[in-house]
């Protein structure tokens, strides 16, 4: 999984309700449906995503622009994307 899909995916997720909405009902499906394809590895590691924080954190910054925001939020965006990462490598080695 390329940072490029980490952040649109993870930027889709404050940005995008309806998105936000299927990816509560069914991650899989929501990704697949938008064109996010990921390998079964990869979907295990994000389903443990809170999407209920996404919203939150969406309707925190409602009244601005959301996707202005998205510039703003490469640090967040990193953070997570290390917190995969590590999570990624924890699963590789402890097989």
């Amino acid at each position: 999984m390329s940072q490029d899909v980490v952040e649109r995916l993870l930027g889709r997720l404050i940005t995008d309700e309806n998105f936000r909405q299927m990816a509560a009902d069914s991650l899989f499906v929501a990704c697949h449906q938008t064109g996010f394809l990921l390998t079964s590895t990869e979907m295990e590691l994000l389903s443990g995503l809170d999407i209920d924080w996404f919203a939150e954190f969406s309707r925190r910054i409602e009244g601005v622009n959301q996707r202005c925001w998205l510039s703003n939020l490469l640090i967040i965006s990193s953070l997570n994307i290390l917190k995969v990462l590590l999570t990624i490598v924890g699963f590789y080695y402890s097989r």
